[in-house]
């Protein structure tokens, strides 16, 4: 099935949108409407930060405030649809967009997010140590705490965490995560933004 819809100069030599993708474009904002509504959202917004504090017998105690562990693992869930190369992903909903014949002010659009959003995960991580440990950059603590500690799916990375923990900036990149988590739901919610604007340009 195709949903036709009426071509102009900017959308002639595109494909009309199949039963299929118009499904995708509706899986992606119907997630991207689950992260924005998730618990790790609304925790979030009472701030995200580290402290340390000297208890009565000197010892130091460092403390991360922030998103729940169990808010952080649910969002997650939804996270990896949208980051791995799954149909409804960021990647392969550019893509698809790309292809439609639909404005192209609104390819321009979800196009330029994305850039966007892939020189913040690629721009030097705020925290400052030794760049040995594999954390120079926001992608790098990002793809670390979530293929080596939440999903435990890779085992270099789950060695870098493990070698994190008894450090003193551990609650420091630990927070950079979760500040990176929020970055990601803006992210995927201005998507979200443009696929409904290209799902009411073909008339879905």
């Amino acid at each position: 099935m195709l949903i036709r819809i009426k071509t102009n100069s900017t959308t002639e030599g595109f494909e009309v949108a199949s039963a299929e993708q118009i499904d995708s474009l509706q899986i992606f904002v119907e997630s991207a409407t689950e992260l924005e509504e998730s618990n790790f959202v609304a925790q979030a917004k009472d701030g995200i930060s580290t402290s340390a504090r000297q208890l009565v017998d000197r010892t130091v105690l460092l403390e991360r405030r922030g998103p729940e562990h169990e808010a952080v693992k649910a969002l997650l869930l939804t996270v990896r649809f949208f980051y791995q190369d799954n149909e409804t992903s960021i990647k392969k909903t550019a893509d698809l967009i790309q292809g439609l014949a639909v404005d192209n002010a609104l390819k321009a659009e979800f196009k330029a997010i994305r850039e966007q959003f892939n020189t913040f995960l690629d721009a030097a991580s705020p925290i400052k140590f030794q760049s040995s440990v594999g954390a120079d950059t926001n992608r790098e603590i990002f793809e670390t705490f979530l293929y080596g500690y939440f999903a435990h799916a890779n085992r270099e990375k789950r060695r870098r965490v493990k070698a994190w923990e008894d450090k003193p900036y551990f609650n420091d990149l630990r927070a950079q995560f979760d500040a990176v988590l929020v970055k990601f739901v803006k992210t995927v919610v201005a998507f979200k933004a443009v696929c409904a604007k290209v799902l009411t340009e073909l008339g879905a």
